[in-house]
């Protein structure tokens, strides 16, 4: 985890409003591993592509900083056809909402 997730974290912490947001954000991300692992049996490059720039931009905007580089990481990935990357990737994050979900 970044010093920058960190932070987001404390501010969640401290707001009550944005913590609602970040659960829900946090909730519809997993729902996104789902279609990453969809596209990937279906070797679907072009919908990993969208779906990973989806992450990337997201991460950014909620403050994620992990999940943009995770989402940049896969659509290169993508873009390489790398299936065992994409793979690993998709582990990542999933690991990594599971952490930053408990803690929020």
């Amino acid at each position: 985890m970044t010093s920058n997730d960190e932070s987001i974290k404390k501010w969640i912490e401290d707001d009550a409003s944005y913590k609602e947001l970040i659960s829900w954000y946090l909730e519809k991300e997993k729902e996104t591993i789902v279609s990453l692992q969809e596209a990937l049996t279906k070797q679907d490059y072009s919908k990993l592509v969208y779906i990973a720039d989806m992450l990337y931009g997201h991460g950014g905007t909620y403050g994620f900083s992990f999940i943009s580089f995770i989402g940049k990481s896969i659509e290169q990935a993508a873009i390489s056809k790398d299936d065992k990357l994409i793979s690993s990737l998709i582990s990542e994050l999933n690991n990594y909402l599971e952490l930053i979900s408990k803690k929020n």
